[in-house]
């Protein structure tokens, strides 16, 4: 019987006896685990090839590297290796904003972290869970950079992924946010290559002529030829997403109608794309994602991830047709409707969950 098989008659019991949760903790432990950081260095050199490593900057601007936490603290301090290990970019600072963990050892480990860390580093302890918008609001308020990196805490950085992003940035005055390219640490495949909209047929809105996001090539493989490219998106996700602080400031920062994350990237972009910003996904930045590991450790998560949808949809999917009608049918991906990928990604999301 295959994984997914399993977990979706484990998932169907309302309580969960200690066998199940054995089977469970070993196949989570299997997607969770941390990973030589040279090994998944090298696995993506051969994507590498066209990067500038002469690349300097007489004054190069400040980046803010943000990363909300909540629990995972493995995987946080793998992420924090990661970043000290590959990013050769000289001019950041860290910014750390831990949403209430309960985990132990991760206050300690933080603080620690502000003592001994090479560059400026400032660690904020939230009074209560804050959640993904408001945690990273409050950090780009207290960033000095003139450009904020959201990073997620279960990401895992690989060699020029920032100034890549930076070379990116600079490039065009009107390129307001760089995402970077995204990969499973498990299979190398892609998570994230930019994000376009693909109209819905959910039962819910069917009747309705709304449009959902979703990113382009996930599932595909890394050197896909279509992901090798430095181009133009209707939006970015903000896993990984150098952003310039000026233009995220003027509409408000990240916009905070959406529990634990989801969509709040998404609205974020098309605020900023009706100011005539644009975003680009640069594939020489790369770095490997669990992908949703920390918010799904919230009991609502899933349950109200089909709503959230729904909200953005309802206020979105009109000026969505408006501004990139052309764009959707260009980028339109019929992986999207892959029956093996959607089981794979509902596989983990169970995983992960529990």
């Amino acid at each position: 019987m295959t994984t997914i098989k399993i977990l979706r008659q484990i998932s169907q019991f309302g309580k969960i006896d200690k066998i199940k949760r054995v089977i469970i903790d070993r196949i989570r432990r299997h997607y969770c685990r941390t990973y030589n950081l040279n090994e998944l260095n090298n696995r993506v050199r051969i994507l590498k090839k066209g990067i500038d490593k002469n690349f300097h900057l007489r004054k190069p601007p400040l980046v803010s590297i943000i990363i909300t936490t909540y629990n995972q603290l493995s995987i946080l301090k793998q992420a924090i290796e990661s970043i000290t290990k590959f990013t050769e970019y000289p001019n950041y600072e860290l910014i750390i904003v831990d949403d209430c963990s309960t985990e132990k050892g991760m206050k300690e480990y933080l603080l620690s972290l502000k003592r001994g860390f090479g560059n400026p580093c400032r660690i904020f302890f939230n009074k209560r869970n804050m959640g993904f918008a408001k945690s990273n609001n409050k950090a780009i308020k207290n960033s000095k950079g003139d450009y904020v990196c959201l990073f997620n805490s279960d990401l895992i950085a690989t060699d020029y992924w920032l100034s890549e992003l930076v070379r990116t940035i600079l490039s065009d005055k009107k390129i307001k946010i760089v995402g970077s390219k995204l990969l499973y640490p498990w299979n190398n495949k892609i998570q994230h290559a930019g994000v376009s909209f693909t109209k819905c047929g959910w039962n819910e809105v069917k009747d309705k002529d709304y449009f959902l996001p979703y990113n382009i090539y996930q599932g595909r493989e890394m050197d896909l030829a279509e992901s090798m490219q430095k181009k133009e998106y209707p939006a970015m996700g903000f896993s990984c997403a150098l952003i310039e602080k000026k233009a995220i400031v003027k509409i408000g920062l990240l916009p905070i109608g959406y529990e634990f994350g989801g969509y709040d990237d998404i609205e974020t972009c098309m605020l900023m794309r009706e100011r005539g910003y644009k975003f680009f996904f640069c594939p020489t930045s790369i770095l490997f994602h669990y992908e949703t590991l920390i918010m799904t450790q919230h009991r609502d998560y899933r349950k109200n991830e089909r709503r959230k949808a729904i909200y953005f949809m309802e206020k979105w999917s009109n000026k969505v047709n408006k501004l990139f009608s052309k764009d959707i049918c260009i980028l339109q991906n019929s992986y999207l409707n892959n029956k093996e990928f959607q089981e794979k990604k509902e596989d983990l999301s169970i995983i992960i969950s529990f």
